[in-house]
């Protein structure tokens, strides 16, 4: 408020000193209203709404200090009152102050003096209406907030709360203030602990802490709070205490619960979507363990939706699935999950059915439980389900194709006449008589007919982060048989161990993956480094180095190009062993990598023992985009360990420029993965690195 716009009353029985007082704070720009008596100070406050009075203590009738009192007791103390009282009578001044008075002046007065209290007492005012109103606004936005403020004192051990939080924590209590293990003991019992130690570390340490936890109230009552607590010092930067906030955050949870729910559950029957059942398939078949049972997975879906849809509608459709949701649930207690991942079609997944027999037994029962009869409208129609089941790891080696063949499954189900269960494979015959195959194609000779049964070599280029430049690559094995399609490498690597072709194999692997190497050196004038992966039991055989050592010899690449990758696994089998032939590889030049880093149990600590060139830390530790999360902190400690025992870093399966950058951020030295180059031929490989020297 500027002075032009402050209204001041001056209140003075003398004429004279009214008067002059008037006229020197109008040549101020304020507006003044002057009377002769107390009285009309408060006959005319509510009408005026003055900014401020002005007046003598000693007037006819009522004095100043009693109006001044009489004004406190009616407005409280929001307008400054200054008393004129002559320079010797020091009792008025302290009669004057008890009264509520903001401040007083000595007759004879001296005006400039005048200009200057009245100023300041207006200044004075006009700051605290502002904070008064920011005050009211931290406490409505604190109500809204549902925030409260408290001190824990370390001295006296006890907890201060402030304002609303005192009532709502301790009740009607004349003291806002509770000793600390009571007020730690209005938390939930898991809580408690956790929130002492936090406690306890800002003493001893400082800093700051966020805690989420329950508090239970009086009246048994469940509240969801966050507090963030933060040390407090004295003036000689010694730690007295913890200031803190307590939020009730109890809706804003309910909420994210709420959205969580509906994310992830189909809004027709409240069932798991293909969403969280995607998902928890995936987190089984990733957490599964060899010889630990099976995985079932069963696809159901009802023979005659499409009829009832175009005979009755959508809704009724949909009446329909819900009914039938309320008979799968009685399934729940059984199994891990059942879900609706689409119109029509229904999904479960059990771990805990021991064998094919008692998953068939479970699935026919509760195909007989899902068929008959559901009130339609007026009327009752019968309706059948068909089921598709498969089994992990026997029918699919990943997740994705296990949903898929379960869909197959399904469809088999179906078109068999639908009211059945379907599988993706009958029996077991047909495992057999693949395994036979893939052994039998292994059998022959491979040196002779290696392309003839469909097995290649492809190369996935490593590249150097910082540059961006080609380093290296990867001999991968890739096998498309002309019968069996696509089959993947674990599949054919453990039938070669089996029936003792892994020693042929592998070799084949290295001399071709070798000499195609040699080619690719020749072609584009470059001498980058080669690797090769040995499986478990081709590492243990004595032939290996020296078989290795002649492939390098009759392609004419220098033994130093080559890198043998083994996983974690091999490398912690049998330490001693290990050693010899990882220096026997040394000794001819030839490094060795330890790859999938951090999926087995190989420690840091042996890491260092072990004479290897370099570790490849495993796509799983790449996830996320916060580069603050656990998975990047320990590909970050992994990076600064090997960088001190200078060690090679190479991460494997980047995907994305985000991942990239992390990886760069890190200083991690080499990468591999779809986003440098998928695995291709040789020939292909050839032409990208001469147009890229182009």
């Amino acid at each position: 408020m500027s002075q032009r716009e402050s209204t001041i009353l001056v209140a003075d029985d003398d004429a004279i000193t009214r008067k002059t007082v008037t006229k020197v704070l109008q040549s101020e720009g304020y507006q003044i209203t002057d009377v002769d008596t107390g009285e009309r100070v408060l006959d005319l406050f509510t009408e005026l709404e003055p900014d401020l009075v002005l007046m003598d203590v000693m007037m006819p009738g009522r004095d100043g200090i009693d109006i001044c009192a009489e004004l406190r007791s009616r407005y409280g103390d929001r307008v400054p009152v200054i008393m004129l009282t002559s320079l010797n009578d020091v009792a008025a001044v302290g009669r004057a102050f008890d009264a509520g008075a903001t401040d007083f002046i000595t007759k004879p007065i001296n005006y400039a003096l005048l200009s200057q209290r009245v100023r300041y007492a207006l200044r004075s005012a006009q700051l605290l209406d502002k904070l008064q109103l920011q005050q009211k606004r931290l406490a409505h936005a604190q109500l809204l907030a549902r925030l409260g403020y408290w001190e824990y004192n370390f001295e006296t051990g006890r907890v201060v709360c402030a304002g609303d939080l005192a009532g709502l924590l301790l009740g009607p209590k004349e003291d806002d203030s509770i000793e600390v293990e009571r007020f730690i003991g209005l938390l939930d019992e898991v809580d408690r602990d956790d929130f002492r130690q936090r406690l306890e570390s800002l003493g001893e340490s400082g800093g700051t802490f966020v805690h989420t936890g329950r508090l239970i109230l009086d009246d048994g009552s469940v509240l969801i709070v966050q507090q963030h607590g933060e040390a407090m010092h004295d003036r000689q930067n010694r730690i007295i205490g913890v200031a803190g906030t307590l939020q009730d955050i109890t809706a804003q949870k309910q909420a994210e619960m709420l959205v969580e729910f509906q994310r992830n559950h189909d809004h027709v029957t409240g069932l798991a979507n293909r969403t969280l059942f995607d998902t928890h398939i995936a987190q089984l078949v990733e957490s599964y363990i060899e010889n630990d049972g099976m995985i079932s997975v069963a696809y159901i879906g009802v023979d005659q939706l499409k009829q009832i849809h175009e005979g009755l509608g959508r809704r009724m459709g949909e009446g329909l699935e819900k009914a039938m949701a309320n008979r799968l649930r009685n399934l729940e207690a059984e199994v891990d999950m059942v879900a609706r991942i689409d119109a029509g079609l229904f999904a479960v997944v059990c771990s805990s059915w021991e064998s094919a027999e008692a998953a068939h037994s479970a699935l026919e029962a509760l195909r007989q439980q899902l068929g008959g009869g559901y009130p339609l409208g007026k009327e009752q129609y019968m309706v059948t389900v068909s089921i598709g089941v498969v089994f992990y790891p026997f029918d699919a080696e990943s997740d994705d194709v296990l949903l898929q063949k379960a869909e197959a499954a399904l469809s088999l189900a179906k078109t068999q006449g639908g009211n059945q269960l379907g599988y993706y494979a009958d029996d077991v015959v047909s495992k057999i008589q693949r395994r036979l195959t893939i052994e039998k194609e292994l059998h022959k000779e491979l040196h002779k007919v290696i392309e003839q049964i469909g097995l290649d070599l492809h190369f996935q280029p490593q590249i150097d982060i910082e540059s961006g430049a080609v380093v290296g690559a990867e001999a991968l094995l890739r096998w498309t048989h002309s019968e069996l399609g696509y089959i993947p490498p674990p599949e054919y690597v453990h039938i070669a161990e089996e029936c003792g072709l892994i020693g042929q194999l592998g070799q084949w692997v290295a001399e071709e993956s070798m000499r195609r190497w040699a080619k690719l050196s020749r072609e584009t004038g470059t001498e980058l480094r080669l690797a090769i992966n040995v499986s478990a039991m081709q590492f243990t055989d004595p032939e290996l180095v020296p078989m290795l050592h002649a492939a390098t010899k009759a392609a004419g690449l220098r033994s130093e190009l080559i890198e043998v990758e083994i996983t974690e696994t091999q490398a912690m089998h049998d330490i001693a062993l290990t050693t010899r032939v990882l220096l026997a590889l040394k000794g001819i030049g030839i490094g060795t990598v330890i790859d999938d880093f951090g999926t087995g149990y190989c420690s840091l600590a042996y890491i260092q023992k072990l004479p290897i060139a370099g570790i490849k830390i495993d796509r799983s530790f790449l996830g996320g985009s916060d580069i603050e999360s656990t998975n990047w902190s320990l590909v970050k400690a992994i990076i600064a360990m090997c960088k001190s025992i200078d060690l090679n870093v190479l991460a494997e399966g980047i995907e994305s420029e985000e991942q990239m950058s992390h990886l760069k951020q890190l200083e991690c030295d080499e990468g591999q993965g779809y986003l440098m180059g998928r695995p291709m031929p040789i020939e292909d490989l050839i032409r990208t690195m001469q147009e890229q020297a182009s």
